[in-house]
């Protein structure tokens, strides 16, 4: 007998090649039917799973192969692991989670990173789809993340008031600025640095919507 989580996040199990999904549970006991909804086979097991007291009744359809099996079971590792690190790329989570069956390939794995990518969508925020819209965001989140916002000029500065008081408090500032890597919206991306115990610490980092002469 081996496990497998459903697409609803529920825990199913596997024998003999078929799968069963929870039908009852009772104190000591708990009672499975087949995820083939034309199937009537069921089979009983422990709440802990770790003994099957009845056997499957017959099935009227073919065990699945090795394979598909394998999909359902890797599905169910992959969603986990995409919901608790959400910095990782959809496509590296699948293929190291595909890396440990025997049967599963590359194609599994493009599929799988889809299946990350629609998971991750459901529970993360949606992208702002203007500047407008991203200051209004940032805004709602200010007192934890964001140090000032002028939103007359289009300038949001990331930072805390620690770091801000670092920076007033430090005789050198120095500043770096980039076109490469800039927040969508923005026109660029400027950092200010401190030196701190021999090292050169970003304290702040300010977002410009436009670049004019004398700004």
């Amino acid at each position: 007998m081996e496990t497998f989580t459903t697409r609803k996040g529920k825990t199913g199990i596997i024998i003999d090649q078929f799968r069963f999904k929870k039908d009852k549970e009772h104190k000591q006991t708990i009672s499975w039917r087949c995820t083939n909804y034309q199937c009537k086979s069921r089979c009983t097991t422990d709440v802990q799973l770790s003994e099957v007291l009845s056997f499957p009744t017959a099935h009227n359809h073919e065990p699945e192969d090795d394979r598909t099996i394998q999909r359902h079971q890797v599905r169910g590792a992959v969603k986990r692991k995409a919901e608790e690190s959400v910095h990782e790329r959809p496509l590296k989570t699948a293929c190291t989670e595909v890396q440990r069956y025997d049967y599963l390939d590359f194609n599994d794995a493009k599929m799988l990173g889809q299946s990350i990518y629609r998971a991750r969508k459901k529970v993360m925020p949606n992208l702002p789809r203007s500047l407008t819209e991203t200051c209004e965001i940032l805004q709602g989140h200010q007192s934890s993340i964001l140090f000032n916002i002028n939103s007359a000029s289009s300038i949001i500065m990331f930072a805390t008031p620690e770091t801000v008081r670092f920076l007033c408090s430090t005789k050198h500032v120095y500043a770096d600025g980039t076109f490469y890597t800039c927040p969508r919206y923005f026109y660029q991306l400027y950092t200010f640095f401190a030196l701190n115990n021999g090292m050169y610490v970003p304290l702040a980092v300010p977002s410009l919507h436009v670049k004019r002469r004398g700004e």
